[in-house]
């Protein structure tokens, strides 16, 4: 199994790798270099990243910034794994980013040892409602009397989202050593779903296993319906940056992605392209 520790080692690797040859790759050509490199990583397929992220990160970049720089400037987007098995993938061809598009604890751990920095947050829509955080919610099907909370978890069936997500595994995995359970000793059975997170749904309302992680934004905009069926556990009402989160979760929130700018990119352009991003909102057809 994949450890939260191990995860952030290895992201923590890559970074130190891609810094050091972009360093040497920017003194070498200057720093008026007009390609721009832009690393994202999702929960999902390379194919799933690109068709989510691309549309920002890569064509509306290139249409709303590139143009304000003389030459102009070019923005390049590439799927980033950082799976402990692979650290970085083909399309990263020479091993440079200028800009990292990922979960905000991960980039929170870089940040002081590599001097890269926060460059904007994204907000995302949960139950209707715009918010800058994200959270888990840990369930069981309501009928399924041997489970009345999560103490009751061990020697059960748990899935998994998706290891590498903090609302799909992470944030519920602390939750519940919270109450005592570790999934790693305790469960009888840990079944991974690699992001299909309608087959893990769906096994918890069949009985295939017992208890399910999944993102709250998630259920709240595809299984809304089906929330009659099944039973949250230690559902709580967060308040991040001083508002109400639009719904029940079982853990913590935590911010939602971010973008993040290596050191050596010029000021000019991280200003450039944080104002763009700014004035993207929802009705824009790349957002």
């Amino acid at each position: 199994a994949t450890s939260a520790v191990g995860t952030m080692a290895a992201f923590a690797v890559l970074l130190a790798i891609i810094q050091g040859a972009g360093a040497a790759y920017k003194t070498q050509l200057g720093d008026l270099s007009n390609e721009y490199h832009i690393g994202g990583w999702l929960p999902g397929t390379t194919d799933y990243i690109k068709k989510t992220l691309a549309p920002v990160l890569d064509e509306y970049l290139n249409t709303e910034v590139a143009p304000k720089f003389n030459p102009p400037l070019k923005f390049h987007f590439f799927p980033v794994d950082y799976s402990l098995e692979s650290y970085s993938t083909d399309e990263l061809g020479d091993g440079i980013l200028d800009f990292l598009y990922s979960l905000s604890g991960r980039l929170a751990c870089l940040e002081p040892e590599h001097g890269w920095t926060a460059l904007a947050t994204q907000r995302a829509y949960v139950a209707g409602v715009e918010t800058g955080a994200q959270g888990s919610i840990i369930f069981t099907l309501q009928s399924n009397n041997e489970i009345k909370n999560i103490s009751d978890f061990k020697k059960k069936r748990i899935g998994i989202g998706f290891v590498l997500s903090g609302n799909a595994y992470t944030l519920a995995v602390q939750t519940m050593l919270n109450f005592g359970v570790n999934i790693f000793t305790d469960a009888s059975q840990l079944v991974f779903y690699d992001v299909d997170f309608e087959s893990q749904f769906r096994d918890v309302l069949m009985g295939n296993i017992d208890v399910g992680i999944l993102p709250a934004s998630w259920i709240y905009a595809n299984r809304a319906s089906y929330l009659p069926l099944i039973r949250v556990h230690n559902p709580t009402q967060q308040v991040w940056e001083g508002e109400r989160f639009p719904v029940t979760t079982s853990t913590a929130l935590v911010p939602q992605y971010s973008l993040s700018v290596a050191p050596f990119v010029p000021l000019e352009v991280k200003q450039a392209v944080a104002d763009a991003l700014i004035r993207l909102n929802s009705t824009h057809p790349a957002a």
